[in-house]
């Protein structure tokens, strides 16, 4: 894309728009646009509904956004809450608060703190994530993964105790990576290279080929060491 060449969509208050290939996308208030976007920048403050597939070069956005179709984005900060209903392809997301992706999630840096659900596979190079909510995929693989409980989470504990769907918690049937750092995680198999099972972990199997470390407060059903 062209920047000089391609318009800005700038909408403000209660509006709606059609899609279109744009230079900058600037969305604030309650919006909606029909048709698929493309952008070179795409920021949004408010309640935003995008009706197709949107590819942005940058996006930022803060608020609750609602995606129909899939996404893709170099890079994407997210404060408040996305749900994707398509698949997210994205080279780095930091994420502060919720998401929710229906399909599978590519991304190459995975960074924040807060919940997420993947309905299919979650794909990284690099995960460094902090939980302070339910958070769950089917199966995740990436090169470094470190999955700890939050701070702000630790302090909730009295709440979480009370309503289960505020623990802090992922939930996976596979997780596999070169590094594997984990904390408060339900999983069927665990399997890497350097592996450590930190407090809260419930894992069925955990398969590991340099080494491994298990928290006093974690449950392994067994463990194998594997060839490399």
């Amino acid at each position: 894309m062209n920047q000089e060449l391609l318009p800005d969509l700038v909408l403000s208050g209660v509006n709606t728009a059609e899609g279109g290939r744009y230079n900058e996308v600037r969305l604030e208030g309650v919006c909606k646009i029909n048709g698929p976007v493309q952008a070179r920048v795409f920021r949004a403050d408010g309640m935003m509904k995008l009706n197709d597939d949107v590819q942005a070069q940058e996006l930022d956005a803060d608020g609750k956004l609602t995606f129909k179709g899939n996404l893709e984005s170099g890079s994407l900060t997210m404060d408040g809450m996305m749900t994707i209903h398509g698949a997210l392809r994205c080279g780095k997301l930091a994420l502060n608060g919720m998401a929710d992706i229906k399909e599978d999630c590519d991304l190459q840096v995975l960074s924040g703190e807060g919940a997420f659900a993947v309905g299919g596979l979650l794909s990284a190079g690099e995960i460094d994530f902090m939980l302070h909510g339910k958070c769950k995929a089917e199966r995740i693989g990436a090169r470094s993964i470190v999955i700890c409980r939050s701070r702000r989470a630790v302090h909730n504990k009295l709440l979480a105790d009370l309503i289960p769907k505020f623990k802090a918690g992922l939930k996976a049937d596979l997780i596999e990576g070169e590094h594997i750092e984990l904390e408060y995680t339900e999983a069927e198999l665990v399997t890497g290279g350097s592996v450590t099972i930190g407090p809260g972990c419930d894992i069925d199997l955990v398969e590991y080929r340099d080494t491994l470390k298990v928290h006093p407060e974690a449950r392994i059903g067994r463990s194998e060491q594997i060839d490399g």
